[in-house]
């Protein structure tokens, strides 16, 4: 949903120039619900852009046995909260930071969850951004 979306399509012709918020929202085959949002740039010169390309971010190593680093590109100093959810989409660890522009790393000790797959989520004052990992 939203601005230029039809049928589950982003049209950014309907949409038009500026940022946009795209929702998706799904019910999985358990009847598990969850939301993802992304921030959409529409140019007059240049077409789509997805606003991860101006804020970044990386989840590694993938899979993991517990030790993770996120890696963050920030185009301005920021204040983000850095969230562990389980597959239910519960948050059951939560940080925060303030995190300078440019490049950020974040070391994530996540060995004592047990085995499985978990999201890290990370927001800023304007973007929320989701990486899905499996701890081994």
């Amino acid at each position: 949903t939203g601005p230029g979306v039809s049928g589950g399509v982003f049209d950014p012709s309907v949409a038009g120039v500026g940022n946009w918020t795209i929702t998706y929202s799904f019910t999985d085959v358990n009847n598990c619900t969850g939301t993802a949002t992304q921030v959409i740039h529409v140019d007059v010169c240049s077409g789509v852009n997805s606003f991860e390309a101006q804020f970044g971010m990386s989840v590694y190593p993938n899979p993991s046995s517990g030790e993770l680093t996120v890696e963050l590109g920030l185009v301005k100093d920021d204040h983000s909260r850095v969230s562990v959810m389980n597959s239910l989409g519960q948050i059951i660890r939560s940080e925060e930071h303030d995190l300078a522009k440019g490049n950020n790393k974040l070391d994530l000790d996540l060995s004592s969850l047990a085995k499985g797959v978990y999201y890290i989520q990370v927001k800023t004052s304007t973007d929320v951004v989701t990486r899905r990992v499996v701890l081994e």
